[in-house]
């Protein structure tokens, strides 16, 4: 396992990275990085970054952008705004005076900010990926690519929330492959919107992307698998496929994966699978009930919370992988209390935050993503500054405490931003009652049914999002009920500056009245 990380760290340092302080963008794998850390950028945003990076000092077109981001497919030009501002914000970039991304009507937009091919005074691991605490996901990944080196097939699911990790460890563990050996890799992204619907989407990105880097496999694919052949030819233009096209290639998918695998291991990562088409589940699972020896490994990401394009068909596929032996799940979870300090020690170097680790805990729920905007508010409000090769903190741990809800509002408030108008509306509404309430109080409170209010509340409990069970209580009617309790007062608080004036005085005025007559009949 040592030897396998130091390999990926060494591999790191001759990748294709373009620096703009304090940042770098790695052009090979469409990374974008602060210091040791990976900052969350979409597929489609860090296309459009490396357009405008490849041009950077010079002005790009809209038109351009759509051609280069959106090649063949026809989007309104408001997609690129919706980009943009992704890219600044993940930059902590201002639109009104920009440092980074620079907009002009009639021109588009430019990279202006000085860039690099290595950042200055840089060197040896500060210009590495922060991987912590997955050293067991990572292992059991390498050991399904050796078993696929020694020529069998595997199939992985990854599963967890989003911002739990599951794109930073498949990304990882591609690192420890290319830097243990030869491979072909390919990815595909199942998509929510629309080309979301064109079947065997992520399958046909990832082959073509095969074919892009190792040009040589597409003669053994245009004689194994010509329907893939022909896909991966035409591209993004390529026509719709109809429910013949669809068979064909789902019956030549063995025969082009192995294709793809003749004369060196392949990997296949198909993202977002929570999205996906019904023949794309199927192939997955069918790959799974009967792998080939093909060299091949198959590894897909999703969601199991959540929206689904088919909840039961997903869940119907995770039964499938758990139970066939060429397949397995791994199953990312928050990170506990002692995770969390751990990463908060390796971030900014042990005792500089550590005694705020468990507030942190307590905020983010133990979501990867969550701690690492964490990390950058601190960095971006001077609390924590970089001081001769190493961070320190610029005031005590009292006064940074004192400090939190201004510089974690952003945290909550992405925190609350991926709720479902649901969940939110509930949690909205029960804040009137405090940090601690029942289902029946939150039900009473969003004017929703007692079951309904139940489920959200469990939903959120079992993914740390803003809440938490607590030890059971007696409530007003004469069983006993699951208590819930809000992770931190500064979801209280922002929940409650978001609630409309007036749902607050409705879910008040209700929440009292429940109490008056518990009052009545205890009397």
């Amino acid at each position: 396992m040592d030897a396998f990380r130091s390999q990926a760290y060494s591999a790191s340092l001759t990748r294709s990275m373009i620096h703009f302080a304090p940042f770098r963008f790695d052009e090979v794998d469409l990374t974008l990085w602060r210091g040791p850390e990976p900052l969350a950028l979409t597929r489609k945003a860090a296309h459009l970054l490396t357009c405008l990076l490849i041009a950077r000092g010079h002005w790009v077109s809209k038109s351009d952008i759509l051609a280069s981001v959106w090649p063949d497919t026809h989007v309104h030009p408001d997609n690129i705004k919706v980009l943009v501002r992704e890219i600044r914000l993940a930059l902590h970039d201002d639109a009104g005076s920009p440092r980074y991304i620079r907009s002009e009507v009639g021109r588009g937009y430019a990279f202006v900010a000085e860039t690099t091919d290595r950042l200055k005074g840089s060197s040896g691991d500060a210009d590495l990926p922060l991987f912590v605490n997955r050293a067991s996901e990572l292992a059991a990944l390498i050991e399904a690519f050796d078993a696929v080196r020694a020529g069998s097939t595997r199939v992985v699911l990854i599963t967890g929330e989003l911002g739990i990790g599951k794109t930073a460890l498949c990304d990882m563990f591609l690192r420890v492959a290319r830097a243990s050996a030869r491979v072909n890799a390919g990815a595909g992204e199942c998509l929510s919107h629309p080309p979301a619907a064109e079947p065997l989407l992520p399958w046909l990105d990832a082959v073509r992307a095969c074919c892009r880097s190792v040009p040589p496999v597409i003669a053994p694919l245009t004689a194994d698998a010509p329907g893939w052949a022909a896909r991966a030819a035409q591209g993004s233009s390529a026509s719709a496929l109809d429910s013949a096209n669809i068979s064909s290639l789902v019956g030549e998918l063995p025969a082009a994966l192995a294709a793809l695998a003749r004369d060196v291991p392949l990997v296949i990562v198909l993202d977002d699978l929570q999205w996906a088409d019904a023949a794309t589940l199927g192939t997955v699972a069918e790959l799974a009930r009967h792998p080939r020896m093909s060299k091949c490994l198959v590894i897909a990401t999703a969601s199991l919370h959540g929206p689904a394009r088919d909840p039961m068909a997903l869940a119907a596929l995770d039964a499938v992988l758990r139970r066939t032996p060429s397949s397995f799940v791994l199953n990312l979870t928050s990170w506990s209390a002692l995770q969390v300090e751990r990463y908060v020690d390796a971030r900014f170097g042990p005792g500089c935050l550590t005694d705020l680790a468990r507030t942190l805990y307590e905020i983010t729920g133990g979501n990867p993503a969550m701690l690492a905007l964490a990390a950058e508010s601190f960095v971006a409000s001077g609390v924590i500054r970089g001081r001769a090769d190493q961070w320190q903190r610029e005031a005590s741990i009292d006064a940074v405490q004192e400090m939190l809800p201004r510089v974690l509002a952003a945290v909550v408030g992405a925190q609350i931003d991926r709720l479902s108008p649901d969940e939110r509306t509930l949690l909205e509404a029960v804040a009137a009652a405090g940090m601690e309430f029942t289902a029946a109080s939150a039900a009473l409170a969003s004017d929703t049914s007692e079951p309904e209010a139940e489920r959200l509340l469990n939903l959120m409990a079992d993914r740390r999002l803003l809440i938490r069970r607590t030890a059971e209580v007696v409530s007003h009617r004469p069983v006993r009920a699951c208590a819930f309790r809000f992770l931190h007062p500064m979801h209280l608080d922002l929940l409650t500056e978001r609630a409309p004036i007036t749902q607050q005085i409705r879910s008040a005025r209700r929440l009292a009245a429940m109490a008056e007559r518990a009052a009545i009949q205890e009397a």
